[in-house]
C-alpha cells in the first residue's frame, strides 16, 4: 500500500470543509421545527382564525397532516421579528 503526505494546509481545509457542512446540516435540520396552530397562536398573540385568515392569504405557510395544521419555525419567527409584515 502506498502512502501519501498531505500538507497540514489541505489537513485543515479538509477538516474545516467537514465541520461547515455539519453545521449546515445542522441549521437545516433546525429549520424544519414545526408548531402547531394553537402554539402558535398563544406565541404570536393572536386568535386562530387570525391564522386561517393568513394561511388562506398566503402570508403564512402551513403543513396539514391529517386535519392538523402545522407552521415553520422560521415563518412565526419573521413574524415575531418585524421580518415579514402583517397584512392588513
Amino acid at each position: 500500500m502506498e502512502s501519501k503526505m498531505i500538507s497540514l494546509e489541505d489537513l485543515n481545509a479538509a477538516v474545516t470543509a467537514a465541520v461547515n457542512a455539519a453545521l449546515d446540516a445542522r441549521e437545516g435540520a433546525r429549520k424544519k421545527v414545526m408548531h402547531s396552530r394553537e402554539a402558535v397562536a398563544e406565541r404570536l398573540h393572536v386568535n386562530v382564525s387570525t391564522l386561517w385568515r393568513w394561511q388562506h392569504s398566503g402570508y403564512l405557510r402551513v403543513v396539514k397532516i391529517g386535519r392538523r395544521c402545522w407552521y415553520h419555525e422560521d415563518d412565526v419567527r419573521r413574524i415575531e421579528t418585524g421580518e415579514m409584515r402583517v397584512p392588513e
